[in-house]
């Protein structure tokens, strides 16, 4: 089999939207609900701070008596964000997300956000890693 070493860049969702740490929960689940999106990173200052995650708003709706309207993003974000390199191997974002349970993984460089790999994106790279084996089983079988 060749040796291809996958990166994060070739599977990361390219320039997510992002939210304001002074944002209510109410315009998260607006973004995530019109856009498709379970992560959202958080943003401070130009910088992102963490992300928020669908679960998180469904953990947060639970709770009876208070408005997604009342809930600043600071309040519920999850810190530190993880955050990788876009030349990040894929193996090694695997084992940390896998380790740690994280859900999604925030592409950074320089500061600048430059995609969000989430789960979805794995299994896309778990796709093409599986295409691969099979192709180099077939070119080794007898004829």
């Amino acid at each position: 089999m060749q040796n291809t070493t996958l990166l994060v860049k070739d599977y990361m969702t390219p320039n997510p939207k992002t939210i304001a740490v002074s944002e209510n929960l109410m315009v998260a689940e607006n973004i995530m609900m019109y856009e498709g999106y379970r992560h959202l990173p958080v943003e401070e200052e130009g910088r992102i701070v963490g992300v928020i995650s669908d679960r998180d708003i469904k953990f947060i709706n639970y709770i009876r008596g208070i408005s997604s309207r009342d809930i600043i993003i600071k309040d519920i974000l999850h810190r530190p964000s993880y955050q990788i390199s876009p030349d990040t191997p894929i193996e090694e974002v695997l084992e940390s997300m896998i380790q740690n349970k994280y859900g999604s993984a925030v592409v950074v460089a320089e500061e600048k956000l430059l995609g969000i790999f989430t789960t979805i994106d794995a299994m896309k790279a778990l796709k093409d890693i599986a295409t691969m084996f099979r192709r180099a089983n077939e070119e080794l079988e007898p004829q």
